[in-house]
């Protein structure tokens, strides 16, 4: 059973908790500014296409 533990076990950083383990990962960690590849005009080309639809469709909802 220990061969098999060792196996399946993942990367960690040491001295943390178990519920620090389970909140700790690449993923939900931020991203370091050499990896960075979104600026001001990824967030502006973003805002319409999420927010822009939305409203006409609730402007078309309520003018019948």
């Amino acid at each position: 059973m220990s061969h098999f533990m060792e196996k399946i076990a993942v990367e960690s950083e040491p001295g943390l908790t178990g519920k620090q383990l389970l909140l700790t990962n690449e993923d939900l960690k931020p991203v370091e500014p050499a990896r960075r590849e979104w600026r001001g005009r990824n967030f502006g080309k973003l805002l319409p296409d999420t927010c822009l639809p939305a409203s006409l469709t609730h402007f078309k909802w309520l003018s019948g």
